[in-house]
């Protein structure tokens, strides 16, 4: 593969992987997401089992009443201090 084709191919595998990942009447589990936007919509579920901040860079739109966002390794208190402000609800910061 040439250079140019295999940069080009590398930055759209890349973009994939930390872009966008919408969500839409499906179960997810990941560890971290860095550098994301998760949009879930209809019955949706994101799991997320890492711990410290494993949506760094990320931000969580959950835009159906049946979307929901699951941190397994996380306590609430440590959510609501440290990660909230990364999630939104219908357009709207996500509030405790």
């Amino acid at each position: 593969m040439r250079p140019a084709i295999a940069a080009i191919f590398f930055v759209l595998i890349s973009g994939w992987l930390h872009g966008q990942i919408p969500i839409t009447d499906s179960v997810r589990t990941h560890s971290t997401l860095t550098n994301t936007v998760a949009t879930l919509t209809g019955k949706s579920e994101l799991h997320i089992t890492g711990t410290g901040n494993p949506i760094a860079g990320s931000i969580i739109h959950l835009d159906s009443h049946e979307a929901w966002l699951w941190f397994t390794n996380i306590r609430p208190s440590t959510v609501n201090a440290n990660l909230l402000g990364q999630i939104r609800v219908n357009g709207a910061n996500a509030v405790h």
